[in-house]
């Protein structure tokens, strides 16, 4: 269920939140929201940026 609260999103107590971004972008997290997650957890920065240039990443891309 997805429930709209507002607020500071990097204060939230949620195990997960989500973060939007453009398919093909390999360079990572690195302007607005996407800075500070990156900034508040680095592992996701260097995750994002290995699976990214894997070419694994298919943003946008509901399947078949």
């Amino acid at each position: 269920m997805i429930v709209f609260v507002a607020g500071d999103l990097l204060a939230a107590k949620e195990n997960y939140i989500a973060q939007g971004v453009a398919e093909g972008n390999q360079e990572g997290l690195g302007t607005g929201l996407a800075l500070k997650i990156s900034k508040k957890w680095p592992n996701v920065q260097a995750a994002f940026k290995k699976h990214a240039r894997a070419g694994k990443f298919t943003g946008g891309n509901s399947g078949p």
